[in-house]
């Protein structure tokens, strides 16, 4: 009888463990069965009826401007690109153009026995968007306000027509 005793007691406590693992397991399918049902209430509400449509529609409207800016920027980039090297090269041309008028200016004024001013000293053309880098011998500063005007002065001889000047940086200058 004392076996049979211990038998029933182990029986009971092996059921009374499995009934409270039964609870457990209830108790967690009715709490994901109530959050599966508020999602499903929060999509439906989301997905439908015209607050979902005006999201939709606010985030479309954005979604093609920004695709809009990124297009005009790829095309300011690459026509920077395409311009930068021929922007560099005027200014290049433009610095040997403004040597050669001021030598042409010093000449004329010693050949009329004044000597060269100090104060007539034409500034060099710098590279507005400071894209020389290090290693450049392009300035790189912003560009000198000042300018100087060079007027012929008296009979000084000028460089006859079609006269043709080979400058430091290799460009080419044409007198008309």
């Amino acid at each position: 009888m004392m076996q049979y005793e211990q038998r029933v007691g182990s029986v009971e406590g092996e059921t009374a463990a499995l009934k409270s693992e039964v609870l457990d397991n209830e108790s967690k399918y009715h709490l994901l069965h109530c959050q599966l049902a508020i999602t499903d209430a929060n999509i439906r509400r989301v997905s439908s009826g015209p607050t979902a449509e005006r999201l939709k529609d606010k985030y479309q409207a954005k979604l093609v401007e920004a695709e809009d800016a990124s297009k005009a920027l790829r095309d300011r980039s690459k026509e920077i690109k395409d311009t930068h090297s021929t922007g560099l090269s005027q200014i290049d041309m433009m610095n040997d153009l403004i040597k050669l008028l001021q030598l042409k200016l010093d000449l004329q004024r010693r050949e009329m026995g004044m000597a060269p001013s100090a104060a007539t000293a034409v500034p060099v053309m710098m590279n507005p968007i400071g894209m020389g880098g290090s290693g450049s011998s392009r300035p790189t500063a912003a560009p000198v306000a000042r300018t100087v005007g060079l007027t012929p002065l008296g009979n000084a001889p000028a460089a006859p027509a079609g006269s043709q000047f080979n400058t430091a940086s290799g460009a080419n200058v044409f007198v008309l």
